[in-house]
């Protein structure tokens, strides 16, 4: 019914948030699903199997986003319950950050 999109650097994406992502999209299949926090979108992406003719047709070089962009009346948020979840892990420093957050989260 649709395929999400998951980056492999995001390792905070939560179970929970993921599910809610689906739950939505089983509830509304016309719509592509984006994890936000405050409203701004992000990673992953739930996309309807709708738009599965579009992206199986994406231009050269663009990529699901060209997608979201082309009908931005068809994407919709579900807000993260923490904005780690959104956080991507690309250098030794991003590294960094996210040691110190699982620290603060395992002192509380």
């Amino acid at each position: 019914d649709g395929c999400l999109f998951c980056q492999g650097d995001q390792p905070l994406l939560t179970r929970e948030s993921a599910a809610a992502m689906l739950l939505c999209g089983r509830n509304d299949g016309n719509s592509a699903y984006r994890l936000a926090w405050n409203g701004t979108g992000a990673s992953p992406v739930l996309f309807p199997s709708q738009m599965y003719p579009d992206l199986m047709n994406l231009p050269d070089g663009k990529g699901g986003g060209w997608l979201l962009k082309k009908y931005p009346d068809r994407v919709k948020c579900v807000e993260a319950a923490d904005p780690s979840e959104l956080a991507d892990i690309d250098t030794p420093e991003d590294l960094e950050k996210l040691r110190k957050i699982q620290k603060r989260r395992e002192e509380k």
